[in-house]
């Protein structure tokens, strides 16, 4: 393993390793696109959440927007 010194500018040194022939490139090697769906579903949590402090009104409709983001999440990541 070929390594090499470089002090950066708080003087602490940090070490780079060079690339090996045997290194295979990194996957996935398409990134999938962004989508929303992790939003709702922290947004569907926090619902549930006060919910559970509130009303079940809140509760059933957290719960309902957590399925729908985690499968709608999951569709996006297949395609």
């Amino acid at each position: 393993m070929t390594t090499s010194k470089k002090t950066g500018q708080s003087g602490a040194a940090e070490t780079a390793v060079a690339p090996q022939e045997d290194w295979c490139a990194a996957r996935p090697e398409e990134i999938p696109a962004p989508t929303a769906w992790p939003m709702v579903l922290a947004l569907a949590v926090t619902i549930a959440s006060w919910g559970v402090l509130t009303s079940w009104v809140f509760v059933v409709v957290g719960l309902a927007l957590t399925v729908l983001s985690l499968y709608q999440w999951i569709e996006d990541m297949r395609s």
